[in-house]
């Protein structure tokens, strides 16, 4: 019985990471080339809410992926990206609070899956 090349499927397997940064004003994190956003999670760190939410972009002042997620003091929240953005070059998003960090601190961990055009596993790949 013929088996796959072990490597061959390891290759092709998606590589899942993410990004983190610890905010307390306006910043921004960029991700790799060829990827998809997955979640977001922002963990805030003070008794003091974000006023107004959080807004992720690709440009300043952008909403393109978060529109105004709500972050209460000592909250742990989870969003879904409103794009699954899949990037062929690297790109930065922009965290920004929609109207003020109010002294809040929050780490903000951007979630993606690699998307290559690396080559599947095929039957000229099978090691007899």
């Amino acid at each position: 019985m013929a088996l796959p090349n072990f490597f061959e499927a390891q290759r092709a397997a998606p590589v899942r990471g993410n990004r983190t940064a610890t905010l307390t004003a306006n910043g921004q994190i960029v991700l790799p080339a060829g990827v998809m956003l997955r979640r977001i999670y922002f963990r805030n760190r003070t008794a003091n809410a974000v006023t107004g939410g959080i807004r992720i972009g690709t440009s300043a002042g952008g909403t393109q992926i978060v529109t105004a997620q709500a972050i209460g003091a000592n909250a742990i929240v989870s969003a879904l990206p409103t794009i699954e953005n899949y990037q062929v070059a690297a790109q930065t998003l922009f965290v920004e609070a929609v109207t003020a960090w109010a002294g809040a601190q929050v780490d903000v961990v951007v979630q993606y899956e690699e998307i290559t055009t690396r080559t599947q596993p095929s039957d000229n790949n099978v090691q007899t």
